[in-house]
C-alpha cells in the first residue's frame, strides 16, 4: 500500500499541464534546436527550447529591474551575506 501511494504521489508530481499547438518552424531552425537541446524528437526539443527561452527572458527582465532599482527585495547585499543564504561557485 505504501509503495502504491509513493508511486501515485510521484505520478501526480510529474503531471504538467500542456497544450497542443501547431506552429510553422523552418526545418533548419528545428534541426538546430534539436542539436542544441540534445533532443531527438521535435516536440521535446521545441518544449525545452521554449522553457529555456522563458527562463532566460525572465532572468533578463529581473536583472533589468534590479539594476534600475525597480525591485522591492527587502534585503541588502550585506544582509544576505550575513545570513549566508547564497551559494558560491
Amino acid at each position: 500500500m505504501e509503495m502504491l501511494l509513493a508511486h501515485l504521489l510521484k505520478c501526480i508530481i510529474s503531471l504538467r499541464q500542456s497544450m497542443r499547438v501547431t506552429i510553422d518552424v523552418d526545418a533548419r531552425d528545428l534541426k538546430q534546436i534539436q542539436k542544441i537541446t540534445g533532443q531527438k524528437k521535435k516536440s521535446p526539443a521545441v518544449a525545452q527550447a521554449l522553457a529555456e527561452f522563458i527562463r532566460l527572458r525572465q532572468r533578463r527582465q529581473f536583472i533589468e529591474r534590479a539594476l534600475s532599482g525597480q525591485t522591492d527585495y527587502p534585503l541588502t547585499n550585506d544582509e544576505i551575506e550575513a545570513q549566508d543564504v547564497y551559494e558560491t561557485r
